[in-house]
């Protein structure tokens, strides 16, 4: 397989992009990480390095399930 063939479409990509921001909410809203982030708006108005501790709870909460 090509690593063309395996990018996603830049739709797919908008799209995954989006679905991540609300899991990444969604899992604000469950174990309360970040105290000022209840929305994707608020999500977008924070850094990628000041996320990393949202998504090091999705990766660290999915392994114990």
């Amino acid at each position: 397989m090509s690593e063309t063939s395996r990018r996603l479409s830049e739709e797919s990509e908008q799209r995954f992009l989006d679905l991540y921001a609300h899991l990444l909410v969604y899992v604000n809203d469950r174990f309360d990480v970040i105290e000022d982030i209840e929305t994707v708006a608020d999500l977008e108005q924070h850094y990628t390095d000041e996320l990393l501790p949202l998504r090091n709870t999705l990766y660290n909460e999915s392994r114990r399930t």
